[in-house]
């Protein structure tokens, strides 16, 4: 039958089939599930964004009447000119250059001294409108994160806890050095006597001020006044078999010092620097057992997070304390620095019994926990005392870290991680905070080394106690300072 016939043969009524409706109606569907979809993500964008303008930069503890800026990376004779005569109208009586490196990311930042009273925030208004001025912040102050307590343990719970005794049958930390960014060191101590203490320099303490009080060449010795970088170091490196006090973990470490807290806080410009000295002069491995005070996330201070990716880049290991608030240092409202930074190794507090410490913060990124609760470690004064907090957890694993480090020096941060965590021991515990370190699982993995074909001996194999107390030898005292 011919085309004609066929339709010829149709129905009454009959209309030839149109393509335009079957395409008007794909068009519809399209468009009923594209437009909820780009309606969804431009809200999830607002949100983000709005999550972003509303941190509160000046929620975190910070130094009075002081702002870091960062100037534009290239500006005319006339832009400084117009930001001087803006500086002197905003009340500005003092200005030095923030970090001594001249990496890029570090450089045309300064610190601001204003007039007592300044009202920072509307200054900080101005200057985020600014054309000239990349970045604003205030100087924020970071604390140490430990609990003294007055209940003593009469031997190292923590060490037997994360498998030292096996661990020192495999390494014991040469050819490594480990920075301390704390309060110094008390190098005095007897327990350090014939450690390689490398002093850096002490920005706590100056020796030459401008006219507007700001610190123009820092200090030279780190020496410990307060008592908590004395009491970090003890825990990373204590001198073990010396008939005399407690044991530190990696025994041949060196341990540089870098002092940044005079008491018990310090500002984030001086940690900054002695991150830079620490990476400059030999540290493989940076423990920070401070934070912020919560509420400010990483994001606020960009030259920390360029400071930690610098680290990294360079084969530096940086571990930091998760902070003792009970929080999550992620959350919005709750951020600390540097826990809420990338790439940092960061560190939970457990107790004897594998319970989460109380105050110890949590989430999901902390990484791994450490013993952290009546830690016995060194004191001020020739002394020893039992703190707690998750500032003597975080050297544990810097310590261990350093133990990797030491016997396999071409590893990576993230393969140090990952050795870490993928050797920890599983804990239950209420919150999150990572499993438990376990450094003999850690060593036996990645240093390259194992128990059966080093033939060091322990500090409890080395003595006539099988239970470990001999690690506790003369007079030990609490020291309440």
């Amino acid at each position: 039958m011919n085309q004609d016939a066929y339709s010829e043969s149709k129905p009454s009524g009959y209309k030839p089939f149109n393509k335009r409706p079957v395409f008007g109606l794909l068009i519809f569907i399209v468009l009923l599930f594209v437009i909820p979809l780009a309606l969804f993500v431009v809200s999830s964008a607002r949100k983000k964004e709005t999550t972003q303008d509303q941190i509160d930069y000046f929620k975190a503890s910070y130094v009075p009447d002081e702002l870091i800026v960062k100037l534009k990376e290239e500006y005319t004779k006339e832009d400084l000119q117009t930001l001087d005569a803006k500086f002197k109208e905003l009340g500005v009586i003092g200005e030095k250059k923030a970090y001594n490196s001249d990496k890029e990311y570090l450089r045309n930042y300064y610190v601001l001294k204003f007039k007592p009273g300044t009202d920072l925030r509307k200054v900080k208004q101005e200057f985020d409108t600014s054309s000239l001025i990349e970045v604003s912040h205030p100087n924020y102050v970071l604390k140490v994160d430990d609990v003294p307590n007055d209940t003593y343990y009469p031997q190292q719970w923590n060490l037997k806890k994360i498998g030292m005794e096996e661990a020192w049958d495999i390494t014991r930390g040469e050819n490594v050095t480990i920075a301390v960014i704390d309060t110094g060191i008390d190098y005095n101590h007897p327990d350090f006597s014939g450690r390689n203490i490398l002093k850096g320099p002490s920005y706590a303490d100056c020796v030459s001020r401008a006219s507007s009080k700001l610190c123009l060449v820092p200090g030279d010795d780190p020496l410990d006044t307060q008592g908590h970088g004395t009491h970090v170091a003890g825990i990373i490196g204590a001198v073990a078999n010396n008939a005399r006090g407690v044991a530190g973990i990696a025994w041949d470490v060196d341990i540089m010092s870098i002092k940044t807290m005079g008491g018990r806080t310090g500002e984030i410009v001086d940690v900054i620097n002695a991150m830079q000295y620490a990476m400059e002069n030999g540290a493989r491995v940076i423990n920070m057992s401070l934070t912020s005070d919560p509420g400010t996330p990483c994001t606020a201070v960009p030259a920390m997070q360029a400071t930690i990716n610098d680290a990294i880049s360079r084969n530096v290991v940086v571990v930091g304390a998760a902070g003792n608030e009970a929080v999550d240092p992620t959350a919005v409202g709750t951020m600390e620095f540097p826990p809420s930074c990338n790439g940092i190794i960061v560190v939970g507090a457990t107790d004897a019994s594998d319970r989460m410490w109380p105050k110890s913060n949590y989430g999901p990124r902390v990484d791994i926990a450490a013993p952290g609760s009546d830690i016995l470690s060194l004191a001020l004064r020739d002394g020893y005392k039992a703190s707690s907090g998750t500032s003597m957890a975080s050297p544990h694993v810097a310590a261990v870290a350093g133990l990797i480090v030491g016997a396999n020096p071409n590893i990576t941060p993230q393969e140090v991680k990952n050795c870490l965590v993928d050797n920890a021991d599983s804990i239950q515990t209420a919150r999150r905070i990572g499993p438990r370190l376990n450094a003999a699982k850690a060593l036996n993995a990645c240093s390259g080394k194992t128990a059966a074909n080093n033939n060091t001996q322990s500090a409890t194999n080395s003595s006539n106690n099988s239970n470990g107390a001999s690690l506790i030898k003369g007079i030990v005292f609490i020291d309440n300072n």
